[in-house]
């Protein structure tokens, strides 16, 4: 699925432009992970695990969290909401991103369909996430080892996923 492997590019744009300090574009490349990380999530939900109900009612509350982030990215680029105002509701946004990421990853595993390996990366990264999104809440000093954290394992796991789910598609089509 290609969208994996563009939310992984725009996280990638967006952690690059946040370093060089083009915080415009930076905010740019979080809309754009957010609405490529919408149909991944859905993906998700087809892959088998463990507890199916409570991957639906997680990816749901994800969904909304994820739209939450992009609608509030948009304003704060608008101009209609300050940054510092949409700081809070970004950081629960990004905390329930990454309790989605560790908790679909934990009931995936094991399962058949993605390998253990990307489910182990998703854990990580899920943790990863939602400590940059707990940080935030606080100020915490550690929020950017857990956004650089976050931003390597998120690549990995993005790719990862996005290789698997293209080649189940592919062994679906010429099934």
């Amino acid at each position: 699925m290609f969208f994996a492997f563009l939310s992984a590019l725009a996280v990638l744009l967006s952690a690059l432009f946040g370093i060089l300090g083009w915080a415009g574009w930076a905010a740019a490349m979080t809309v754009l992970v957010a609405l490529f990380l919408l149909p991944v999530a859905v993906a998700l939900l087809w892959q088998p695990m463990q507890a199916p109900t409570l991957g639906l009612l997680v990816t749901v509350v994800a969904v909304i969290a994820i739209l939450a982030a992009a609608v509030l990215q948009v304003l704060v680029l608008a101009g209609w909401l300050g940054a510092g105002s949409a700081r809070s509701p970004l950081a629960w946004a990004v905390f329930l991103i990454g309790c989605w990421l560790f908790l679909i990853s934990y009931w995936q595993l094991g399962a058949p369909g993605l390998p253990a390996w990307v489910h182990w990366i998703g854990l990580a990264a899920g943790v990863a996430i939602a400590a940059t999104g707990a940080g935030a809440m606080v100020s915490s000093p550690f929020t950017t080892a857990a956004r650089l954290t976050g931003v390597v394992l998120y690549l990995a796991w993005a790719v990862g996923v996005g290789i698997r789910l293209w080649m189940q598609h592919r062994t679906q089509q010429h099934a």
